[in-house]
Formats: C-alpha cells, sequence, structure tokens
C-alpha cells in the first residue's frame, strides 16, 4: 500500500518542521569571560615596569582585579604594542580595540551555552611614553600616562568616544578627567558576566 502523496506545499513545510525540531528549546546561555591577561609585546624592562604600574593603577581605582599583568606573551590573551612614529604615521598616541571570540556548546533540541572570551589589543606611541617616563616624573607625567592608558583599556571593554569633554572617553584626552563615571562603567562591565 502506497502512503499519502505529499503536496507541494508539504515539501516546503517539512524542512521548517525538521529545523524547527532541532533548534527549538530555550534560548541559549551565554557566559562572557572577561579575564583581560596582558603582556608587552616588547623586551624592554622599562616599558614592562611602566605598564605592571599603569595596570596597578587602573585596578585599584577600578576596585577590581580587571586586568593582570604577566610576563609571557605566550601566557596572556591580551597584547600591549609599543610602536616609534605611531603618533607621526596615524596622528594619535594610542590606539584601543575589543576583541571577542564565540564558542558554542550545541544541543541536541536547541538551546546551549554560548561562551564569549574578551580580550584587548592596545597600542601606544614610543616617544610620547618615553617623554613622560622619567627618573623624576612629575604628578602631571603620570596623569597623563594614565588617561591615555586607561582610555585604550575602556575602548578595550568596549567603550566608544563620548561628547563629554571632562569624560575620559572624549576622544582628546588632554585636559583634566573625571575618572568616576568611567570607573563605575568598568566595575559594572567587569561584574556582568551573563
Amino acid at each position: 500500500m502506497r502512503g499519502l502523496p505529499l503536496w507541494p506545499c508539504q515539501w516546503v513545510l517539512l524542512p521548517i518542521l525538521v529545523v524547527s525540531l532541532f533548534s527549538c528549546g530555550s534560548p541559549s546561555d551565554v557566559e562572557k569571560r572577561k579575564d583581560y591577561r596582558l603582556a608587552l609585546v616588547s623586551d624592554q624592562p622599562d616599558l614592562k615596569t611602566e605598564f605592571r604600574r599603569l595596570i596597578q593603577d587602573f585596578n585599584e581605582l577600578a576596585g577590581v582585579n580587571a586586568l593582570t599583568y604577566v610576563d609571557n606573551p605566550a601566557a596572556a590573551n591580551s597584547a600591549i604594542v609599543v610602536t616609534k612614529g605611531l603618533h607621526d604615521r596615524d596622528g594619535k598616541v594610542g590606539w584601543g580595540q575589543w576583541l571577542s571570540e564565540s564558542e558554542q556548546e550545541a544541543e541536541l533540541f536547541g538551546g546551549g551555552k554560548r561562551t564569549v572570551t574578551y580580550s584587548m589589543r592596545l597600542e601606544f606611541d614610543e616617544d610620547y611614553l618615553r617623554r613622560r617616563i622619567a627618573s623624576d616624573e612629575t604628578e602631571k607625567m603620570r596623569y597623563d600616562k594614565q588617561k591615555l592608558f586607561f582610555h585604550e583599556v575602556g575602548h578595550g571593554m568596549l567603550l566608544d568616544h563620548d561628547d563629554n569633554p571632562r569624560s575620559l572617553m572624549y576622544y582628546d584626552i588632554s585636559g583634566e578627567k573625571d575618572f568616576t563615571v568611567f570607573f563605575d562603567y568598568v566595575r559594572s562591565f567587569m561584574e556582568d558576566r551573563g
């Protein structure tokens, strides 16, 4: 005995039914991994010392251990690059970029867990930094380095430029900046794991 014939519309609906059987279910759970392990892609001891100090300042002001400096670039997931002539080439003394990698664990009937791992790439002009690294460092020199480093890390933590000239995320880092709103964001960003 032959089965019932399939009408043309059933040929269209059959694949939709099959796909829906395997994709229905609860929405994917998302886990956000924010473990920023930064390494300087250079073998310059004075710059390594400087970035360790900037990371320590960042964590102290944030009130959380958001960043970790590692000596071995192979153990890092985020890079700090110092480039001679960056300002001449790009007209900037720093760049910050966030990166993410997503991994999905599939389940038979949909859903599944998705893990998003965040990292960043930071680049700084060597001449800008070297002019501000001195044995007789002034508060202004330190403040200038902090503003630049924190601003670029902000981009690494998904922040765009802000229209407020007092904001640390304003496109121009010169002048006085208010760190309060910036570090409120950093704490909130680091706490958001799902």
